[in-house]
């Protein structure tokens, strides 16, 4: 239910990349499977998927290797634990820098992203603890900071394997550490 509300926004993030896909050397979309932890005591892993997309450009000259672009993204991550439902949801943009290995399908790549967090959770006898409230169901809204470093794996002309994503991000003094794989669509 709750991605049905925040679906606009990731179309949006999306839609807004589709242009400068269109300009750019490059471009892709993604899905990944990813789960979380946070540094609060007594938090629970978190489990769900991320959706993005972003578009680059290459650098010329003696920088050809390099890739600069933008990436938008929007990650949908819940736990459970008996009457306990969690839910930890961000949306961030930002820059990526990418490095295309003319030797190897290997394609490593760093980005510092911008956005918001929502953290949420529900328990029927009121809820305290994980989001701050007294009320069934409590939510709350951060500004959020996410530094990722990882590497996609070319399977065929454009498709690739995203093998492996850290994802280290600070949201109200809270870090969270994500761990994602998935799939890449790149764009001609």
């Amino acid at each position: 239910m709750r991605f049905l509300k925040r679906f606009p926004n990731l179309l949006a993030a999306l839609l807004l990349l589709a242009p400068l896909s269109a300009l750019a050397a490059t471009g892709g979309i993604y899905a990944d499977f990813s789960t979380t932890s946070l540094s609060s005591s007594g938090s629970p892993r978190f489990n769900g998927g991320t959706l993005g997309g972003y578009a680059e450009w290459n650098l010329k000259g003696s920088f050809d290797s390099l890739n600069i672009g933008l990436d938008a993204r929007f990650s949908i991550e819940h736990a459970n634990q008996s009457s306990i439902s969690l839910g930890y949801d961000t949306y961030v943009i930002g820059p990526v820098v990418s490095l295309k290995t003319h030797i190897t399908p290997l394609r490593p790549y760093v980005e510092v992203l911008f956005g918001g967090a929502q953290a949420s959770g529900y328990y029927s006898a009121g809820f305290q603890g994980y989001v701050p409230g007294q009320n069934d169901f409590s939510s709350r809204n951060y500004g959020l900071q996410s530094y990722i470093g990882g590497v996609d794996i070319k399977m065929l002309p454009h498709l690739a394997w995203r093998a492996l994503e850290l994802n280290y991000g600070k949201f109200n003094g809270v870090s969270s550490t994500t761990i994602s794989t998935g799939l890449v669509m790149r764009l001609p």
